[in-house]
């Protein structure tokens, strides 16, 4: 799987479309629009801040490196 930016996608594929391709397209458009959000920065970013511990008093906050490996694979979505 990989990552893609899905309104470039959208705006890419409607360039030089016409006629009963356009009518496709739009089809295509809705289905990529109805696909759910398959990695999501802010709730990774959420967990890890969630998940973060200090050693001591005034240190800098950190995560398990296992913990944030799995949070970041996740991609947020639970």
């Amino acid at each position: 799987m990989r990552l893609i930016d899905a309104d470039s996608l959208i705006a890419n594929m409607d360039k030089g479309m016409q006629g009963t391709a356009r009518e496709y397209l739009k089809f295509y458009q809705m289905a990529v629009n109805d696909e759910p959000t398959s990695y999501d920065v802010d709730k990774v970013a959420e967990r890890l801040e969630v998940n973060s511990m200090f050693a001591q008093e005034g240190d800098e906050a950190f995560v398990m490196l296992d913990d944030a490996v799995e949070i970041v694979k996740s991609g947020g979505i639970e």
